[in-house]
């Protein structure tokens, strides 16, 4: 028996017998079939099975557009199955690997004991895959340093007040969002990423 990676070819055979027009679209096909990846990640201490059954969907549209009100779709019907499992997971934006495409979402149950990490931020609802997530430094301009002077802060003084009391412009004390990362699995230190 051979086990492929994908079937895009035996659906391309299918649609060419069966789709004869372009008013024929959209079509949706999938199936469930025994698959092979080649992947050497060690998972719960094992090297990942290289056998393992999967679900397959292969839109067929007419333009980009359908594909993405398709995508949506199967999106929306994903979560649909979660939420009547009571599964709480989070769609997060994930790496579209050997595959390709332009876009790739993984759902992800939160847990103390997972393998995988997330970067979440609940401020702006940032959710992605630390193998795609991106952070950008806040844009910081340069000034010109004022000359030192000694300044009084009787009692215990925190920082914040003696920037405050000093002029110290907001920009040059202003907190990074607090993404906070969370893993399937370990905790990630708090990143510096400005998201207001």
């Amino acid at each position: 028996m051979v086990l492929a990676m994908t079937h895009e070819e035996v659906v391309a055979s299918l649609a060419a017998s069966e789709v004869h027009s372009w008013r024929q679209l959209p079509k949706l096909v999938y199936h469930v079939q025994l698959k092979f990846r080649d992947d050497p990640r060690p998972r719960a201490g094992l090297i990942r099975a290289r056998e393992f059954t999967m679900k397959d969907a292969y839109s067929l549209d007419r333009d980009e557009a359908g594909l993405d009100v398709q995508y949506q779709r199967l999106h929306r019907a994903y979560e649909t199955i979660f939420e009547r499992c009571h599964l709480p997971v989070t769609a997060v934006a994930a790496d579209v690997g050997m595959m390709g495409g332009l876009a790739a979402h993984e759902f992800m149950y939160l847990s103390p004991f997972g393998e995988d990490t997330v970067v979440l931020c609940s401020s702006c609802g940032y959710a992605q895959n630390r193998q795609v997530a991106r952070a950008a430094k806040p844009v910081i301009t340069r000034e010109v340093p004022l000359p030192l002077e000694r300044v009084a802060t009787p009692g215990p003084a925190l920082s914040s007040i003696s920037a405050t009391s000093s002029g110290c412009p907001r920009s040059a004390r202003q907190r990074p969002c607090s993404w906070r990362p969370r893993t399937v699995g370990s905790c990630w230190p708090s990143c510096a990423v400005t998201c207001n």
